[in-house]
Protein backbone atom coordinates (compact mmCIF):
# COMPACT_ATOMS: atom_id res chain seq x y z
CA UNK A 1 0.00 0.00 0.00
CA UNK A 2 3.12 2.62 0.80
CA UNK A 3 4.48 2.34 -2.84
CA UNK A 4 2.59 5.29 -3.82
CA UNK A 5 4.67 7.39 -1.09
CA UNK A 6 7.93 7.63 -3.28
CA UNK A 7 5.90 7.63 -6.57
CA UNK A 8 7.29 11.38 -6.98
CA UNK A 9 10.63 10.07 -6.82
CA UNK A 10 10.31 7.75 -9.66
CA UNK A 11 11.69 9.90 -11.98
CA UNK A 12 15.71 9.25 -10.83
CA UNK A 13 16.56 5.82 -11.14
CA UNK A 14 18.60 5.51 -8.06
CA UNK A 15 14.68 5.64 -6.08
CA UNK A 16 13.24 2.71 -8.36
CA UNK A 17 14.59 -0.20 -5.35
CA UNK A 18 12.48 1.81 -2.89
CA UNK A 19 9.55 2.01 -4.98
CA UNK A 20 9.76 -2.24 -5.58
CA UNK A 21 9.82 -2.10 -1.80
CA UNK A 22 7.13 -0.25 -1.15
CA UNK A 23 4.86 -1.77 -4.06
CA UNK A 24 6.16 -5.16 -2.14
CA UNK A 25 4.33 -4.05 0.68
CA UNK A 26 1.04 -3.02 -1.21
CA UNK A 27 1.02 -6.32 -1.81
CA UNK A 28 0.83 -7.49 1.54
CA UNK A 29 -1.72 -5.07 2.45
CA UNK A 30 -3.89 -6.79 -0.33
CA UNK A 31 -2.81 -10.49 1.16
CA UNK A 32 -3.86 -8.96 4.35
CA UNK A 33 -7.27 -8.37 3.22
CA UNK A 34 -7.48 -11.17 1.41
CA UNK A 35 -6.45 -13.74 4.36
CA UNK A 36 -8.48 -12.10 6.95
CA UNK A 37 -11.37 -12.29 5.06
CA UNK A 38 -11.15 -15.72 4.06
CA UNK A 39 -10.23 -16.69 7.73
CA UNK A 40 -13.37 -14.82 8.45
CA UNK A 41 -15.91 -16.31 5.83
CA UNK A 42 -14.32 -20.00 7.34
CA UNK A 43 -15.78 -19.30 10.58
CA UNK A 44 -18.18 -21.79 11.81
CA UNK A 45 -20.36 -18.88 13.60
CA UNK A 46 -23.78 -17.79 12.48
CA UNK A 47 -22.85 -14.27 12.50
CA UNK A 48 -19.25 -14.35 11.70
CA UNK A 49 -18.85 -10.64 10.76
CA UNK A 50 -17.87 -9.04 13.93
CA UNK A 51 -20.41 -6.80 15.53
CA UNK A 52 -22.21 -6.39 12.32
CA UNK A 53 -24.99 -8.17 14.40
CA UNK A 54 -24.98 -5.88 16.97
CA UNK A 55 -25.42 -3.08 14.59
CA UNK A 56 -28.22 -5.39 12.67
CA UNK A 57 -30.34 -6.42 15.79
CA UNK A 58 -30.73 -2.49 16.80
CA UNK A 59 -32.03 -1.66 13.24
CA UNK A 60 -34.66 -5.00 13.81
CA UNK A 61 -35.60 -4.53 17.70
CA UNK A 62 -35.92 -0.49 17.07
CA UNK A 63 -38.10 -0.87 14.41
CA UNK A 64 -40.50 -3.50 16.29
CA UNK A 65 -39.98 -2.25 19.82
CA UNK A 66 -40.10 0.88 21.49
CA UNK A 67 -36.99 2.77 21.54
CA UNK A 68 -36.62 2.23 25.66
CA UNK A 69 -36.56 -1.71 24.20
CA UNK A 70 -32.82 -0.90 23.21
CA UNK A 71 -31.70 1.08 26.84
CA UNK A 72 -33.28 -1.15 28.77
CA UNK A 73 -30.55 -4.14 28.76
CA UNK A 74 -32.56 -7.45 29.91
CA UNK A 75 -34.98 -6.82 27.14
CA UNK A 76 -32.80 -5.89 24.91
CA UNK A 77 -30.57 -8.97 25.35
CA UNK A 78 -33.51 -10.80 25.55
CA UNK A 79 -34.75 -9.55 21.90
CA UNK A 80 -31.41 -10.24 20.52
CA UNK A 81 -31.06 -13.69 21.77
CA UNK A 82 -34.81 -14.13 19.93
CA UNK A 83 -32.69 -12.96 17.07
CA UNK A 84 -30.13 -15.74 16.90
CA UNK A 85 -27.15 -14.24 19.50
CA UNK A 86 -25.41 -16.69 21.79
CA UNK A 87 -27.12 -15.96 25.41
CA UNK A 88 -23.37 -15.39 27.03
CA UNK A 89 -23.01 -12.35 25.02
CA UNK A 90 -23.87 -9.10 25.17
CA UNK A 91 -24.06 -5.93 22.70
CA UNK A 92 -25.73 -3.17 24.98
CA UNK A 93 -26.80 -0.24 22.82
CA UNK A 94 -24.65 3.08 23.23
CA UNK A 95 -25.51 5.30 20.68
CA UNK A 96 -27.71 8.12 20.91
CA UNK A 97 -31.65 8.01 19.39
CA UNK A 98 -30.14 9.56 16.20
CA UNK A 99 -27.55 6.34 16.17
CA UNK A 100 -30.99 4.19 15.72
CA UNK A 101 -31.94 6.77 12.54
CA UNK A 102 -29.00 5.98 10.95
CA UNK A 103 -29.61 1.93 11.29
CA UNK A 104 -33.43 1.84 10.82
CA UNK A 105 -32.89 1.27 6.62
CA UNK A 106 -31.64 -1.84 7.77
CA UNK A 107 -34.46 -3.42 9.49
CA UNK A 108 -36.57 -4.32 6.32
CA UNK A 109 -32.91 -6.49 5.44
CA UNK A 110 -31.95 -9.79 6.27
CA UNK A 111 -28.43 -10.26 8.48
CA UNK A 112 -26.53 -10.75 4.94
CA UNK A 113 -28.49 -8.69 2.40
CA UNK A 114 -28.18 -5.75 5.38
CA UNK A 115 -24.17 -6.61 5.74
CA UNK A 116 -23.64 -5.83 1.73
CA UNK A 117 -25.66 -3.02 1.71
CA UNK A 118 -24.17 -1.90 4.87
CA UNK A 119 -20.33 -2.33 3.74
CA UNK A 120 -20.85 -1.51 0.37
CA UNK A 121 -22.63 1.91 1.01
CA UNK A 122 -20.57 2.79 4.06
CA UNK A 123 -17.39 2.18 2.15
CA UNK A 124 -18.65 3.80 -1.15
CA UNK A 125 -19.11 7.52 1.03
CA UNK A 126 -15.50 6.50 2.62
CA UNK A 127 -13.95 6.13 -0.54
CA UNK A 128 -15.63 9.15 -2.15
CA UNK A 129 -14.99 11.75 1.14
CA UNK A 130 -11.22 10.64 1.05
CA UNK A 131 -10.64 10.88 -3.00
CA UNK A 132 -13.71 11.43 -4.72
CA UNK A 133 -13.18 14.42 -6.45
CA UNK A 134 -9.25 14.54 -6.82
CA UNK A 135 -7.52 15.23 -9.88
CA UNK A 136 -5.00 12.45 -8.80
CA UNK A 137 -6.99 9.87 -7.34
CA UNK A 138 -5.13 6.83 -8.17
CA UNK A 139 -2.88 7.26 -4.73
CA UNK A 140 -5.10 7.88 -2.20
CA UNK A 141 -7.69 5.42 -3.84
CA UNK A 142 -4.77 2.21 -3.00
CA UNK A 143 -3.95 3.79 0.33
CA UNK A 144 -7.62 3.28 1.25
CA UNK A 145 -8.49 0.02 -0.59
CA UNK A 146 -5.28 -1.58 0.79
CA UNK A 147 -5.04 -0.09 4.71
CA UNK A 148 -5.64 -3.01 7.20
CA UNK A 149 -8.09 -0.52 8.63
CA UNK A 150 -10.21 -1.11 5.89
CA UNK A 151 -9.88 -4.82 6.21
CA UNK A 152 -10.40 -4.60 10.19
CA UNK A 153 -13.61 -2.56 9.40
CA UNK A 154 -14.93 -5.31 6.57
CA UNK A 155 -14.31 -7.56 9.07
CA UNK A 156 -15.88 -6.37 11.84
CA UNK A 157 -19.08 -5.43 10.41
CA UNK A 158 -18.29 -1.78 12.25
CA UNK A 159 -19.61 1.86 11.21
CA UNK A 160 -15.91 2.96 10.97
CA UNK A 161 -16.27 3.92 7.42
CA UNK A 162 -19.46 5.78 8.01
CA UNK A 163 -18.01 7.81 10.88
CA UNK A 164 -14.61 8.89 8.48
CA UNK A 165 -17.49 9.39 5.53
CA UNK A 166 -18.78 12.28 7.87
CA UNK A 167 -15.93 13.71 9.22
CA UNK A 168 -13.93 13.65 6.32
CA UNK A 169 -16.62 15.03 4.29
CA UNK A 170 -17.64 17.64 6.32
CA UNK A 171 -13.91 19.35 7.33
CA UNK A 172 -13.47 19.09 3.68
CA UNK A 173 -16.51 20.55 2.68
CA UNK A 174 -16.10 22.97 5.14
CA UNK A 175 -15.05 26.33 3.15
CA UNK A 176 -16.68 25.59 -0.43
CA UNK A 177 -20.46 24.51 0.99
CA UNK A 178 -21.12 24.71 4.84
CA UNK A 179 -24.28 23.65 4.29
CA UNK A 180 -23.71 20.37 3.25
CA UNK A 181 -20.27 20.41 5.70
CA UNK A 182 -22.57 21.00 8.34
CA UNK A 183 -25.25 18.55 7.81
CA UNK A 184 -22.17 15.71 7.23
CA UNK A 185 -21.01 16.90 10.98
CA UNK A 186 -24.21 17.38 12.27
CA UNK A 187 -24.99 13.51 11.25
CA UNK A 188 -21.66 12.64 13.33
CA UNK A 189 -23.33 12.95 16.90
CA UNK A 190 -24.40 9.59 16.29
CA UNK A 191 -20.69 8.74 17.24
CA UNK A 192 -19.85 12.03 19.47
CA UNK A 193 -16.65 11.16 20.63
CA UNK A 194 -15.22 11.18 17.00
CA UNK A 195 -16.75 14.96 16.63
CA UNK A 196 -15.20 16.40 19.68
CA UNK A 197 -12.44 18.08 17.61
CA UNK A 198 -14.36 19.12 14.51
CA UNK A 199 -15.74 22.21 16.86
CA UNK A 200 -11.80 23.60 17.40
CA UNK A 201 -11.00 23.35 13.96
CA UNK A 202 -13.97 25.36 12.58
CA UNK A 203 -13.96 28.09 15.06
CA UNK A 204 -10.04 28.32 14.49
CA UNK A 205 -10.84 29.09 11.10
CA UNK A 206 -13.75 31.29 11.81
CA UNK A 207 -16.28 29.28 9.50
CA UNK A 208 -19.08 30.63 11.55
CA UNK A 209 -21.04 29.30 8.44
CA UNK A 210 -20.63 25.82 8.78
CA UNK A 211 -20.51 25.85 12.96
CA UNK A 212 -24.23 27.57 12.22
CA UNK A 213 -25.15 24.85 10.02
CA UNK A 214 -23.62 22.18 12.36
CA UNK A 215 -25.67 23.53 15.01
CA UNK A 216 -28.93 23.65 13.31
CA UNK A 217 -28.47 19.87 12.43
CA UNK A 218 -27.89 18.80 15.59
CA UNK A 219 -31.26 20.76 16.70
CA UNK A 220 -33.27 19.60 13.92
CA UNK A 221 -32.07 15.47 14.37
CA UNK A 222 -32.74 16.07 18.72
CA UNK A 223 -36.12 17.58 17.68
CA UNK A 224 -36.81 14.88 14.90
CA UNK A 225 -35.80 11.74 17.10
CA UNK A 226 -37.83 13.47 19.98
CA UNK A 227 -40.87 14.00 17.45
CA UNK A 228 -40.46 10.06 16.67
CA UNK A 229 -39.53 8.10 19.09
CA UNK A 230 -40.44 10.51 22.10
CA UNK A 231 -38.32 12.94 24.03
CA UNK A 232 -38.13 10.14 26.68
CA UNK A 233 -35.65 8.75 24.63
CA UNK A 234 -32.95 11.18 24.87
CA UNK A 235 -33.05 10.64 29.13
CA UNK A 236 -33.25 7.07 28.60
CA UNK A 237 -29.75 7.54 26.55
CA UNK A 238 -28.19 9.35 29.17
CA UNK A 239 -29.52 7.15 32.29
CA UNK A 240 -28.05 3.88 30.34
CA UNK A 241 -24.95 5.72 29.97
CA UNK A 242 -23.43 4.72 33.32
CA UNK A 243 -24.83 0.44 33.14
CA UNK A 244 -22.37 0.52 29.54
CA UNK A 245 -19.69 2.55 31.27
CA UNK A 246 -20.12 -0.29 33.97
CA UNK A 247 -20.25 -3.29 31.63
CA UNK A 248 -17.53 -1.35 29.52
CA UNK A 249 -15.32 -1.34 32.09
CA UNK A 250 -15.81 -4.84 33.75
CA UNK A 251 -15.33 -6.56 30.16
CA UNK A 252 -12.81 -4.33 28.09
CA UNK A 253 -10.24 -3.09 30.62
CA UNK A 254 -7.69 -2.22 28.24
CA UNK A 255 -9.22 -4.12 25.27
CA UNK A 256 -6.69 -5.20 23.01
CA UNK A 257 -8.33 -3.28 20.24
CA UNK A 258 -8.84 0.10 21.94
CA UNK A 259 -5.79 2.35 19.91
CA UNK A 260 -5.87 5.71 23.26
CA UNK A 261 -3.74 6.41 25.73
CA UNK A 262 -6.35 5.87 28.04
CA UNK A 263 -6.25 2.13 27.23
CA UNK A 264 -2.62 2.04 26.81
CA UNK A 265 -1.95 3.23 29.91
CA UNK A 266 -4.34 0.74 31.81
CA UNK A 267 -2.22 -1.77 30.81
CA UNK A 268 0.26 -0.26 32.08
CA UNK A 269 -1.24 -0.80 35.19
CA UNK A 270 -1.81 3.31 35.87
CA UNK A 271 -4.67 4.07 38.69
CA UNK A 272 -7.95 4.99 36.63
CA UNK A 273 -7.53 8.79 37.83
CA UNK A 274 -4.26 9.03 36.83
CA UNK A 275 -4.91 7.25 33.31
CA UNK A 276 -8.19 9.67 32.48
CA UNK A 277 -5.93 12.74 33.61
CA UNK A 278 -3.07 11.95 31.70
CA UNK A 279 -5.69 11.45 28.53
CA UNK A 280 -7.14 14.34 29.44
CA UNK A 281 -3.63 16.37 28.61
CA UNK A 282 -3.36 14.45 25.65
CA UNK A 283 -6.74 15.84 24.41
CA UNK A 284 -6.08 19.00 25.46
CA UNK A 285 -2.57 19.11 23.17
CA UNK A 286 -4.06 17.47 20.71
CA UNK A 287 -6.86 20.09 20.38
CA UNK A 288 -4.31 23.16 20.98
CA UNK A 289 -2.21 21.31 17.40
CA UNK A 290 -6.15 21.62 15.78
CA UNK A 291 -6.53 24.89 16.86
CA UNK A 292 -2.89 26.55 15.54
CA UNK A 293 -3.22 24.16 11.62
CA UNK A 294 -6.37 25.39 11.27
CA UNK A 295 -5.92 29.08 11.62
CA UNK A 296 -5.46 29.18 7.51
CA UNK A 297 -8.82 27.31 7.01
CA UNK A 298 -9.27 23.54 5.72
CA UNK A 299 -6.50 23.03 4.13
CA UNK A 300 -5.88 19.55 3.40
CA UNK A 301 -2.60 19.24 5.58
CA UNK A 302 -5.31 20.95 8.43
CA UNK A 303 -7.66 18.33 7.72
CA UNK A 304 -4.85 15.62 8.36
CA UNK A 305 -4.01 16.94 11.43
CA UNK A 306 -7.76 16.95 12.82
CA UNK A 307 -8.24 13.62 12.27
CA UNK A 308 -4.83 12.73 13.62
CA UNK A 309 -5.91 14.31 17.16
CA UNK A 310 -9.79 13.00 16.84
CA UNK A 311 -7.99 9.78 17.11
CA UNK A 312 -5.01 10.67 19.82
CA UNK A 313 -7.71 13.15 22.16
CA UNK A 314 -10.72 10.25 22.14
CA UNK A 315 -10.35 7.88 25.03
CA UNK A 316 -13.04 5.23 23.50
CA UNK A 317 -12.12 4.47 20.17
CA UNK A 318 -11.67 0.63 18.59
CA UNK A 319 -9.29 0.06 15.39
CA UNK A 320 -12.09 -0.19 13.49
CA UNK A 321 -12.90 3.41 13.74
CA UNK A 322 -9.15 4.26 12.45
CA UNK A 323 -10.15 4.85 9.13
CA UNK A 324 -9.82 8.50 10.09
CA UNK A 325 -6.14 7.62 10.27
CA UNK A 326 -5.80 5.87 6.99
CA UNK A 327 -7.71 9.03 5.14
CA UNK A 328 -4.96 11.15 7.09
CA UNK A 329 -2.53 9.60 5.49
CA UNK A 330 -4.21 9.79 1.97
CA UNK A 331 -4.26 13.96 2.40
CA UNK A 332 -0.49 13.68 3.54
CA UNK A 333 0.74 11.77 0.31
CA UNK A 334 -1.38 12.87 -1.95
CA UNK A 335 -0.15 16.75 -0.90
CA UNK A 336 3.64 15.04 -0.96
CA UNK A 337 2.71 14.04 -4.37
CA UNK A 338 1.00 17.61 -5.93
CA UNK A 339 4.08 19.34 -4.85
CA UNK A 340 7.21 16.60 -6.15
CA UNK A 341 8.51 16.29 -2.44
CA UNK A 342 9.48 12.90 -1.09
CA UNK A 343 8.98 12.25 2.30
CA UNK A 344 12.55 11.43 4.35
CA UNK A 345 13.13 7.82 5.50
CA UNK A 346 12.26 8.78 9.24
CA UNK A 347 8.99 10.45 7.81
CA UNK A 348 8.62 6.93 5.80
CA UNK A 349 9.15 5.11 9.06
CA UNK A 350 6.31 7.00 10.56
CA UNK A 351 4.06 6.65 7.91
CA UNK A 352 4.58 2.99 7.70
CA UNK A 353 3.75 2.85 11.74
CA UNK A 354 0.63 4.89 11.12
CA UNK A 355 -0.86 2.24 8.28
CA UNK A 356 0.47 -1.22 10.71
CA UNK A 357 -0.04 -0.89 13.66
CA UNK A 358 -4.16 -1.36 13.50
CA UNK A 359 -3.16 -4.67 12.14
CA UNK A 360 -0.45 -5.74 14.69
CA UNK A 361 -3.08 -4.60 17.15
CA UNK A 362 -5.38 -6.77 15.57
CA UNK A 363 -3.63 -9.80 15.81
CA UNK A 364 -2.07 -9.52 19.23
CA UNK A 365 -2.97 -11.73 21.92
CA UNK A 366 -3.47 -9.27 24.07
CA UNK A 367 -3.43 -5.19 24.39
CA UNK A 368 -0.13 -3.99 22.52
CA UNK A 369 0.61 -0.01 23.86
CA UNK A 370 1.25 0.78 20.19
CA UNK A 371 -1.63 3.18 19.75
CA UNK A 372 -0.57 6.06 21.65
CA UNK A 373 2.95 6.04 20.49
CA UNK A 374 2.31 5.70 16.60
CA UNK A 375 -0.88 8.52 17.24
CA UNK A 376 1.72 11.04 18.88
CA UNK A 377 4.29 10.41 15.95
CA UNK A 378 1.59 10.72 13.22
CA UNK A 379 0.39 13.92 14.66
CA UNK A 380 4.12 15.39 15.36
CA UNK A 381 5.05 14.60 12.08
CA UNK A 382 1.71 16.16 10.00
CA UNK A 383 2.04 19.16 12.62
CA UNK A 384 5.48 19.51 10.99
CA UNK A 385 4.66 18.90 7.68
CA UNK A 386 1.84 21.56 7.75
CA UNK A 387 3.81 24.50 9.21
CA UNK A 388 6.55 23.90 6.40
CA UNK A 389 6.04 26.92 4.12
CA UNK A 390 5.77 24.13 1.35
CA UNK A 391 2.84 22.78 2.68
CA UNK A 392 0.54 25.69 2.20
CA UNK A 393 -0.71 23.99 -0.96
CA UNK A 394 -4.26 23.39 -1.24
CA UNK A 395 -4.61 19.68 -2.62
Amino acid sequence: MSAVITLAETRTPAVRPVVLLYGLLAGLGACYFAGYLSITLQRDAAFPFGDFFALWSYAQIGASHPIASLYDPATLHAAQVALGMDPADQNPFPYPPTGLMVLLPLAPLSYTAALAAWLGVTFGLYAAASFGWRRRALVPALIVALAPTTAITVVAGQNGFLSAALLVGGLRLADRRPALAGVLLGLLTYKPQLGILAPVGLIAARNWRCVAWTCATIALLFVATSALMGPASWLDWVESLAGYQALFDQTMHANRLMPTILADLQWLGAPPAIAQAIQGVFALAAAVAVWVCWRHGPQDTAIAVLLIATCLATPHAFVYDLPLLTAAVALLVSQRLNEHRAFAPLELIVLLLAVIFPAIMAGAQQHLPLGGVALVLFLTLAVRNHTTPSARVQA
